[in-house]
């Protein structure tokens, strides 16, 4: 831009090649002549340099201000990423803990069940069993008195059974809420 205004001056400057702005203007006249208004044009040219110089520097200083800010932001964002990564991993790991925690609460629920109901059928039997000594109460008492003290024992083991059972359920409601909930924070983290 500088060498187009100095081609361009109607007061014919040209540009030599020394490489410094003092000395690559040199003012002429038509004739070859310097004069005193070529000496203030040269002033003002250089002058002109020295601004631009300032300008550029300035220039590059706010580049290199805006590298670091772009440096700094990228480790913050690469840091954001790692932060994100290590929390899902921790998620995978503790929602496959909670499903393995399930499936063993499901399988005790299971036995539970075949617990309870192995005494239900026991508990019928020993109503057959009564039924059948009830003819012969005056001579076999003592033995209804402890069957009758079996069935009570067998209902309070059913009725034990089937509060852990529901103990069991309510657990595997409360494994199967989490899980839902670590799989929505999971897809939280993974739009973000």
């Amino acid at each position: 831009m500088l060498a187009k205004k100095l081609l361009g001056s109607p007061a014919g400057y040209r540009q030599s090649a020394t490489g410094s702005p003092s000395k690559d203007l040199e003012l002429c006249t038509p004739g070859g002549q310097e004069d005193e208004s070529n000496g203030a044009a040269a002033r003002w040219w250089l002058s002109e340099a020295k601004r631009i110089r300032a300008e550029a520097q300035k220039l590059r200083q706010e580049r290199d201000a805006f590298r670091t800010i772009l440096e700094d932001e990228r480790g913050q964002f690469q840091e954001a990423f790692q932060a994100l990564h290590t929390e899902q991993k921790r998620l995978l790991s503790q929602n496959q803990a909670m499903g393995s925690n399930l499936n063993r609460s499901q399988l005790a629920l299971q036995k539970s069940k075949a617990m309870a109901s192995g005494a239900r059928r026991e508990l019928d039997q020993l109503h057959a069993r009564i039924a059948e000594t009830s003819e012969n109460t005056m001579r076999l008492s003592a033995e209804g008195e402890e069957y009758a003290w079996q069935q009570q024992e067998m209902q309070l083991t059913i009725d034990a059974a089937e509060e852990t059972a529901q103990d069991l359920k309510l657990s595997n409601e409360t494994l199967q809420w989490q899980i839902k909930e670590l799989r929505e924070q999971m897809a939280s983290y993974v739009k973000r």
